[in-house]
């Protein structure tokens, strides 16, 4: 539970500082959005798995919950989306200052 704590306190500090137009905006976004996508990677593959061997893992996660694999899925790629996205603002910041 501590890890989606922090995980929302670096979107709200990158959200932020992407408002202010800081410089570092752009890398501060990527980390907070990696974080995301690092965090609900193993939920949503355990999930999976546990789905594809018909297995019950955890009591609280029954594999038969489709719809909540779905949504795991779901978020997870639209946090790789969303790192994908900050990731090539950076490179175009970059490649807009050098020129």
């Amino acid at each position: 539970m501590i890890e989606d704590y922090l995980c929302g306190a670096l979107m709200l500090w990158a959200a932020w500082v992407w408002s202010k137009g800081y410089d570092s905006a752009a890398k501060i976004m990527a980390v907070a959005w990696a974080y995301a996508t690092g965090g609900m990677f193993v939920p949503f593959a355990a999930h999976l798995e546990a789905w594809l061997r018909n297995e019950t893992f955890r009591p609280d996660h029954p594999h038969t919950d489709v719809g909540s694999i779905a949504l795991k899925g779901i978020i997870w790629a639209v946090c790789l989306a969303c790192l994908i996205v900050s990731l090539r603002s950076e490179r175009d910041r970059r490649t807009a200052v050098q020129r």
